[in-house]
């Protein structure tokens, strides 16, 4: 499997052929399905602050996002320059990609 595909799986499910109900039991929830029932959770409860473990939710994530986040610039810093030389020793245009800030 390709390192974009990797850190794309571990963020996003993209099982979304099943209905919800389907994949709940059939693919662990990833990243963003978890940040996106926090922030429902979070939302849901709005006269009121986040309690703590809300907040304790939110660090781990928030440390899992930024890791994941490392990964892609590493990966758009090396393993994308490499594919675009592979492309280019083909005659294939390569991938454009903005600079990371």
């Amino acid at each position: 499997m390709h390192s974009f595909d990797l850190i794309g799986i571990r963020i996003y499910d993209g099982s979304s052929s099943w209905s919800k109900s389907q994949t709940s039991f059939r693919s662990p929830q990833k990243l963003y399905g978890k940040l996106s029932v926090l922030a429902g959770d979070v939302a849901n409860s709005v006269d009121f602050a986040p309690n703590k473990q809300q907040r304790e939710v939110h660090a781990v994530l928030k440390e899992r996002l930024a890791n994941e986040k490392s990964r892609f610039e590493e990966l758009v810093k090396t393993d994308l320059p490499a594919f675009n030389e592979f492309l280019k020793k083909k005659n294939i245009s390569g991938i454009i990609f903005p600079k990371l800030e």
